[in-house]
């Protein structure tokens, strides 16, 4: 009885990312804007001071600390992903003269991010020096995922096969390597979560966790993306530099 009932909700699935992939993709960034929101949420190490000694010169000096933490970890945040998504619409437009494939990679690692900083916030963890590098070290990991499946998919996609056709095929066949990939990372990653020491667990924890959502969102999420760049690129009047 199960197996007719996945079979038939994967159909819609599809359906729907095959007919309305505009509409994904903007659920996709509403879902992604609630989970960014809660960054200014996320508790720092300074959150636990309390009226005994939060007029101690140490403890002055550790707010501030903890503040230029997050204040840089955010502005590394947005260096990683403007660099990333510049070196890959360059790549892009050099190696395939497909140029906003590069913007479509960058789409799936955000997402992730935003899930990530909304876990922390649901899971209470704290940002601190170890913890506030997650956020770009979890583009250079996750971003590989999305490449891969990208570059599948345009092998497929030169080889003749329609948008929708290249995505399966990219996902059957690639999909099963980016998942033991994931699950190795991950596991080994995640083992950090059972140190001793609570900031090398969280740390550790995040780490998993960012390679997990970056997988998930490469799968979910980029082929909605990349469906709605079919669609503009083949009316785009830059088609001939652009396109295959």
């Amino acid at each position: 009885m199960a197996g007719p009932r996945i079979e038939a909700a994967t159909r819609r699935l599809n359906a729907t990312i095959v007919d309305r992939p505009r509409t994904v993709v903007v659920v996709f960034l509403v879902f992604t804007a609630l989970f960014a929101g809660g960054v200014g949420l996320v508790s720092t190490e300074s959150d636990s001071t309390d009226s005994f000694t939060e007029d101690l010169p140490e403890q002055q000096a550790l707010d501030a600390v903890t503040d230029i933490i997050f204040s840089s970890a955010i502005q590394g945040l947005i260096l990683a992903v403007g660099l990333t998504g510049v070196f890959l619409v360059i790549a892009y437009g050099v190696l395939e003269r497909k140029p906003m494939l590069g913007v479509v990679n960058v789409f799936p690692i955000l997402i992730a991010i935003a899930y990530l900083i909304g876990t922390m916030r649901y899971l209470g963890l704290s940002l601190n020096a170890l913890t506030a590098t997650i956020l770009s070290i979890s583009i250079g990991l996750g971003i590989a995922y999305s490449i891969h499946a990208t570059h599948r998919f345009i092998d497929e996609f030169n080889a003749g096969k329609d948008a929708h056709e290249a995505m399966v095929v990219t996902l059957t066949g690639t999909g099963g390597a980016l998942l033991g990939s994931m699950l190795t990372t991950s596991l080994g990653t995640g083992a950090l979560a059972l140190a001793i020491t609570p900031v090398l667990g969280d740390f550790g924890l995040l780490m998993a966790l960012s390679v997990v959502y970056s997988f998930v969102m490469a799968v979910v999420a980029l082929p909605p993306a990349v469906l709605l760049w079919d669609r503009y690129h083949k009316v785009s009047p830059f088609v001939g530099l652009t396109g295959a």
